[in-house]
């Protein structure tokens, strides 16, 4: 199940690439923002599972595929909602969000 996940991501990182023209998550239209939060889900919970999984869950540490995952998950929720938060956050006037740079679009 999980291989079939990533290879769906890999299918939507193209199409997200190819037709998503926002440079922030905020920005993207719903359909962006929906599949990403959905991704960033799916592999959340399969690393939870994963962790969940050890006995001895320092144990988890030591398994390096586990750790490129969880490096992998990490940064993708900080681009799904950490960022996407501290962006709506700071946004003075909802109808403008800053873009990367800093600027207002």
């Amino acid at each position: 199940l999980i291989l079939s996940i990533v290879l769906l991501n890999s299918v939507w990182i193209a199409i997200d690439t190819d037709h998503n023209k926002a440079a922030t998550l905020v920005d993207s239209e719903p359909v962006f923002m929906a599949v990403e939060q959905l991704f960033c889900f799916a592999f959340s919970l399969e690393l939870l599972t994963r962790f969940l999984a050890f006995e001895n869950k320092i144990n988890c540490l030591k398994d390096a595929w586990f750790v490129f995952d969880l490096v992998l998950v990490t940064l993708m929720i900080c681009e799904a909602w950490v960022f996407t938060l501290v962006i709506l956050c700071a946004s003075d006037n909802k109808s403008e969000t800053p873009s990367v740079a800093g600027e207002t679009t």
